[in-house]
C-alpha cells in the first residue's frame, strides 16, 4: 500500500528536519510543508487503508491534533473577532496529525525514530557551530542564533538532546554512539550557559532526572546516586561561576521582594511574578473565551487590580505577552477552551507517554519524555510557541512517536492474538 520512494523521501525528511532547525529560519517549517504534501496523496488515495479498524487510541491522538485548531478557532468565534494569523500555529499542529496518520501504517518500527535521532544530533551540533561562525548574532553577551532568541534557543536545544539522550538507553551502543552523545551533552550544556536562561537551566535538570529515573529504572539505588551526582554537579557549578551565581541570586531575591512587599519588578522574576497576577485578573474577566492578543486592559485599569504593578512591566507585557506557555494558551482562549488545549498539547501526550513507557519495551514512549518533560518544564514560565518553527517542530515530533507507538502496539497486539 505504500509507494516506496516517497516514504523514503518521508524517513529523509523526518532526518533532516531537526539538522537545521535552530539555525536556518523556515527550514523546519518548509519540510512539515513537503512531507504533507507528498503523505497526503497516498492518504487520499488509500483512505481505507489508513482509517478503517482504527481502536480508540489512535481517534484520541488524532484529536489531540486537530483540538488546538478547533480551540483556537471557537474562542475567536465566542469573542467574535476573527484573526486569522493566530490561526497559523494550531494549523501546524493539525498538519502534523496528517504525518501521524500516515506514520501510523508504516511497520517499521525503528527506521523513523533513528532517523529523528540523528537529525537531533546534528541539530545540537548545528546550534553549536552556528555560535561560533557567527558571534554577531549574540544578543549582547547571551547565546542566540540570527532568528531564535537567548529564551527559546536553549529550551529547545536541550528538547533536541532529551531526544538523543533517551534514544540511546540501550545496552549493545558502540563506543562512537557514546562518544557522539557526550559530545551532545557538552554542547547543549554549553548552549544552555551561553544564552543565560535559567528556564533552559531547569529544563536540563529535569532532562537529566527523567534520564537517571529511565536509565536505572531497575536500580533504585543508583538512581539516587545519579540525581545526587546531577545536583552535586550543579552546586558545584553555581559556586564557580559568577554568571550563574548572579542569575540565580537575582531570580531568588526578585521572587522574594515580590511576595513579601509587592515590590521586586527591577528583576525579571518580580516581573514575571506580576505578569501573573495581571493574567489571573484577566482570566477572572474573560473566563469563556478570553482576550486578544495585543488588546491588553489600560495601565490605569490594572492598576487597580494590582497597585503595585509598574509601568516597565506593564510594558513588557504589552508587547511580550504572558510569560508562561500555559497561562498564555488560557488567556488567550479562556480557561475551558485553553484547558482542553493545553490538554491536548500536553496532558494527553505526558500520560501516554508515561503510561506506555512503564511496559519497558518500547523506546518511542522514553524518547517521548526525553522530548516533553524540558519543553513543559520550560513552558512554566516561557512562551514556548512565541515563534511558529518551535509549533511546527513540536508537533512534528509528536506526530513521529505517537504513530511508532500506535504501530508497535498494533503488531504486538497482531502477534499476541496469532
Amino acid at each position: 500500500m505504500f509507494d516506496k520512494n516517497v516514504d523514503r523521501l518521508v524517513v529523509a525528511g523526518v532526518c533532516l528536519a531537526p539538522v537545521f532547525f535552530l539555525s536556518i529560519r523556515g527550514w523546519t517549517n518548509a519540510i512539515l510543508f513537503v512531507l504533507v504534501l507528498l503523505v497526503s496523496t497516498q492518504i487520499f488515495a488509500n483512505h481505507r487503508f489508513y482509517f478503517s479498524k482504527r481502536n480508540i487510541k489512535f481517534w484520541t491522538i488524532l484529536a489531540c491534533f486537530i483540538i488546538p485548531l478547533f480551540t483556537e478557532l471557537s474562542a475567536q468565534v465566542g469573542r467574535l473577532d476573527l484573526i486569522m494569523s493566530s490561526l497559523d500555529g494550531p494549523l501546524r499542529m493539525f498538519l502534523a496529525g496528517i504525518l501521524f496518520v500516515y506514520f501510523s501504517r508504516r511497520k517499521d518500527d525503528t527506521q523513523l525514530t533513528k532517523a529523528l535521532t540523528i537529525g537531533s544530533s546534528l541539530g545540537i551540533f548545528s546550534v553549536g557551530l552556528s555560535l561560533i561562525l557567527f558571534p554577531e548574532t549574540y544578543w549582547h553577551l547571551r547565546a542566540a542564533t540570527y532568528f531564535v532568541d537567548p529564551i527559546t534557543l536553549p529550551c529547545f536545544t536541550v528538547a533536541l538532546l532529551g531526544i538523543v539522550l533517551v534514544g540511546q538507553l540501550r545496552s549493545d551502543k558502540t563506543l562512537l554512539d557514546a562518544a557522539l552523545t557526550s559530545v551532545a551533552i557538552f554542547v547543549t550544556g554549553w548552549v544552555a550557559y551561553e544564552s543565560q536562561s535559567r528556564s533552559s537551566w531547569i529544563a536540563l535538570m529535569g532532562l537529566g532526572f527523567v534520564y537517571a529515573f529511565m536509565r536505572f529504572r531497575y536500580s533504585a539505588l543508583r538512581q539516587a546516586i545519579a540525581v545526587g551526582s546531577l545536583v552535586a554537579v550543579t552546586l558545584l557549578i553555581y559556586s564557580v561561576s559568577d554568571v550563574m551565581q548572579h542569575r540565580v541570586d537575582e531570580a531568588i531575591d526578585g521572587a522574594i521582594n515580590y511576595i513579601s512587599t509587592g515590590n521586586g519588578q527591577s528583576a525579571s522574576s518580580g516581573q514575571r511574578l506580576a505578569m501573573l497576577d495581571i493574567d489571573l485578573a484577566l482570566l477572572k474577566k474573560h473566563f469563556w473565551f478570553g482576550l486578544r492578543d495585543g488588546h491588553l486592559p489600560s495601565y490605569e485599569s490594572l492598576l487597580k487590580d494590582i497597585p503595585t504593578l509598574t509601568q516597565e512591566t506593564y510594558y513588557i507585557k504589552t508587547h511580550a505577552g504572558s510569560h508562561s506557555e500555559f497561562l498564555a494558551q488560557l488567556v488567550r482562549k479562556g480557561v475551558i477552551l485553553g484547558g482542553l488545549s493545553l490538554c491536548a498539547m500536553f496532558f494527553i501526550p505526558l500520560f501516554f507517554f508515561y503510561s506506555v513507557s512503564k511496559t519497558g519495551r518500547l523506546q518511542p514512549p522514553k524518547i517521548g519524555l526525553g522530548f516533553l518533560i524540558p519543553i513543559m518544564v520550560s513552558g512554566l514560565v516561557i512562551q514556548v510557541f512565541n515563534l511558529k518553527m518551535t509549533s511546527t517542530f513540536y508537533a512534528f515530533v509528536l506526530s513521529i512517536l505517537f504513530a511508532q507507538i500506535v504501530s508497535s502496539l498494533d503488531l504486538i497486539k497482531a502477534k499476541n492474538t496469532r
